[in-house]
């Protein structure tokens, strides 16, 4: 799985919804998938910015994992 910047998730979605391009044009543009393009630009005309933020992930451990780490 490829990880995109903030910014180039930004400049997609700012490139379908200002720009003028669809978002499969912005898919080839840039190298990806449309379907991901679609996400970045729903979170975008939702949230904002902040709707393409990484947020980081919630780890979870498993007993072992905890009392090995504590």
């Amino acid at each position: 799985m490829v990880k995109y910047s903030e910014e180039i998730r930004i400049k997609v979605a700012i490139d379908v919804l200002e720009g003028g391009l669809f978002e499969n044009e912005a898919a080839r543009k840039y190298g990806m998938n449309h379907v991901t393009v679609n996400e970045w630009v729903a979170a975008y005309s939702k949230h904002g910015a902040a709707g393409l933020i990484n947020k980081g992930t919630h780890r979870t451990f498993t007993g072992e994992q905890k009392s090995s780490t504590y």
